[in-house]
């Protein structure tokens, strides 16, 4: 493996920063751009530096003693990209950029445009992202699949006693837990809407919403409109996101469109069954719907009733639990991703030669 430089800031995203938690070389450095992320689920070592006026690029300028010594330099972010540009020209590694999904049209024209201009090696989690990125005029040889690793619960069941004790949470009640980033379209509001549907019905529901995110604030105000805000648990980072998942009876995703699948296939690793938005990154992460229960977007009933299925229907829970788990096993090992890695690296190293 060459020797590499990861770039992240305290607004990187979650999604990015489960993925470089589980992705990191041995070897590897990594830098923030001003203050680091903090949470529960990112306690890798990381060297903050001083960002001048705020200046992902005035940073990078000060990463000089890192950067010289890496062959790559792999951003986490936006800020980080900007900072990646600084370094990759003025220091001469490769340049690999990874986002937690292929961004909307605007942004994704922006970013092809950068592609174009810079030896710069774009990274998605989906086959479906990368061909969008294509399509959009993305060079072929500078985009590439990079899938988020998730890995089997160690000790599931000793987890789940100490997460729910902790929480004070009995066997016989059921967790409907929403992990995801609380970004925009994550589609929280529809989680703790099809809670609140589903709760008249079962009472021994309680919906838990671990991490944060930009839009925790507003997602805590809608969940306190359902009149079911008091059995919304918002955890914070008070568990690493095994033990949450661990603790929980099934996952739900509703998002509204794709903003990344870390949370997702770390839910099919953990072997619990998911009801999801049927976005094209998410499709294509359970296999069409085989590995979890589909629904079409923004829509609250639907996402009630696949909750109250899932709940009621324990056969089918069982077995899409089970496909998740073998799903998660074939396309999102560690190992596999860590091999993929390589690759990327490699093209990104052939694609910053002569």
């Amino acid at each position: 493996m060459p020797r590499v430089l990861h770039v992240i800031d305290a607004a990187t995203s979650a999604d990015m920063l489960q993925q470089l938690a589980m992705l990191v070389g041995e070897g590897d450095a990594i830098a923030s751009v001003g203050r680091p992320p903090e949470g529960a689920d990112f306690d890798v070592p990381v060297t903050a530096v001083h960002s001048p006026l705020g200046s992902a690029a005035l940073c990078a300028l000060r990463m000089g003693e890192l950067a010289r010594s890496a062959e790559i330099v792999h951003s986490w972010s936006p800020a980080g990209r900007r900072a990646g540009e600084v370094i990759a020209r003025r220091f001469g590694p490769g340049h690999v950029a990874s986002v937690p999904c292929c961004p909307r049209p605007e942004r994704l024209a922006r970013m092809v445009r950068r592609l174009k201009q810079c030896r710069l090696t774009l990274t998605l989690p989906t086959r479906i992202g990368r061909q969008t990125a294509v399509r959009a005029g993305a060079p072929e040889g500078s985009v590439h699949v990079l899938p988020p690793p998730a890995a089997a619960i160690d000790e599931p069941e000793s987890r789940r006693r100490s997460t729910r004790q902790a929480l004070g949470i009995g066997d016989e009640v059921r967790i409907m837990i929403a992990p995801a980033e609380m970004r925009r379209d994550a589609g929280h509001r529809y989680a703790s809407w099809a809670h609140a549907i589903v709760r008249q019905i079962h009472e021994d529901l309680v919906l838990l919403l671990p991490g944060g995110g930009p839009l925790e604030r507003s997602v805590r105000f809608f969940a306190e409109t359902t009149s079911y805000g008091c059995e919304e648990i918002f955890s914070g980072s008070r568990f690493p996101l095994p033990d949450a998942l661990a603790a929980a009876d099934l996952a739900v995703f509703f998002q509204q469109r794709d903003v990344g699948v870390a949370a997702l296939v770390a839910a099919m690793a953990g072997g619990l069954p998911i009801a999801a938005a049927a976005t094209p990154d998410v499709a294509e992460c359970t296999a069409d719907g085989r590995a979890a229960m589909l629904i079409p977007r923004s829509d609250p009933g639907a996402a009630s009733a696949a909750v109250l299925k899932l709940l009621e229907d324990a056969p089918l829970a069982k077995s899409l639990a089970a496909a998740a788990r073998a799903r998660a096993a074939e396309q999102f090992s560690p190992a596999l991703c860590r091999a993929r890695l390589e690759e990327v690296y490699s093209a990104a190293l052939r694609q910053n030669g002569p």
